[in-house]
């Protein structure tokens, strides 16, 4: 009978941690999409089930019509950053490199940066110019960093060295995510 007991038990106990990974897939699932990031779940492999975050630029992607929805509040605050730069006394902010301009990346977005002296600002816009994240910082030498808040309200940092040429921005975006390197070109 204490055999019988004990495999209650057992099929009890793991019955509750399946329920536990489930609902564990669904929080950490649900959190990718309000996010603005997407997820898939794999089953096979060497390693095991994998629960995979997509990341693309700064601003991960959004429902357009969400995305659409916000443009107005995004518009104003990225114009509001862009506004706070032109204030900005330039004589006092001496930039070893403009960054000014519109950059592109792999994944579709496009950035624009506004610089004045070493003071800058960065949009970023998606495939349909729709307005995903814009950010703040400093031109230190050929280093952009930067603190950026995506259309999901999510909040991260960014890092940019120009290459020699000044083609090309190379660096990374970090968010609660994690970091991602990223590469922008003219």
């Amino acid at each position: 009978m204490s055999d019988t007991r004990s495999d209650y038990d057992l099929k009890r106990t793991w019955g509750r941690i399946g329920w536990f990974v489930a609902i564990a897939i669904v929080v950490l699932a649900g959190a990718a999409l309000l996010s603005g990031r997407g997820f898939s779940l794999g089953v096979g492999g060497e390693s095991g089930p994998q629960l995979n975050v997509a990341a693309g630029g700064i601003g991960e992607a959004l429902d357009p019509n969400e995305l659409e929805d916000l443009q107005p509040e995004l518009e104003a605050q990225a114009a509001a950053a862009q506004e706070s730069l032109a204030q900005q006394p330039s004589a006092a902010q001496a930039a070893t490199v403009d960054l000014s301009g519109f950059w592109g990346s792999v994944a579709g977005y496009t950035y624009q940066i506004v610089q004045v002296g070493s003071a800058a600002s960065i949009t970023e816009t998606d495939q349909f110019g729709f307005i995903t994240a814009y950010g703040e910082g400093v031109v230190d030498g050929v280093t952009f960093d930067f603190n950026f808040t995506t259309a999901a309200f999510t909040t991260g940092s960014g890092s940019l060295s120009v290459d020699g040429s000044g083609t090309v921005l190379v660096g990374t975006f970090s968010d609660a995510f994690g970091s991602r390197p990223a590469e922008l070109r003219r």
